[in-house]
Parts: C-alpha cells; structure tokens; sequence
C-alpha cells in the first residue's frame, strides 16, 4: 500500500546531456548523464506538487521525457 503524502524516490530520463550543475534547480535530484545523449534524474520528491514542479521544469527546457519511474526506497539508494 502506498503511504499517501509520504516522499517517495523517482527516476526521470530525459533526452539531452544537462550540467550536474542543474541539479540544484530540478529540486537537488541527483542528475547523471549515460550515454546516448541521456540524463537521469532520481531522488527524493516530497509529493505530487513536486513532482509536477520538476515535470513544469523540463517543460520550460524543452526536454523529452524518455521516462518516469517511481522506486522503491531500497533501489533508490544503490
């Protein structure tokens, strides 16, 4: 069961290579970049209008969203 208004952990693929530097504007969510002209973005979102904050965020960018995945809390920390 989900643990409504409790943070959870998200995992956001974007297309595009952005500066870890961003990291502080996207709510400090941990910003990678993989290969293939990639970034991720994943950590710790406190709830819905968050979410829609960081989601408002990459629109403003004009980033794709390549996907949006909600992780249980074990998988976010590796």
């Amino acid at each position: 069961m989900i643990n409504v208004g409790a943070a959870e952990f998200y995992e956001i693929k974007l297309v595009g290579n952005l500066d870890p530097n961003w990291s502080e504007w996207f709510d400090k969510m941990y910003l990678t970049n993989e290969e293939n002209n990639i970034t991720v973005l994943r950590g710790q979102v406190k709830d819905q209008a968050a979410l829609h904050s960081i989601f408002v965020k990459i629109h403003d960018l004009n980033l794709t969203i390549l996907s949006v995945i909600r992780l249980e809390q074990n998988k976010a920390e590796e």
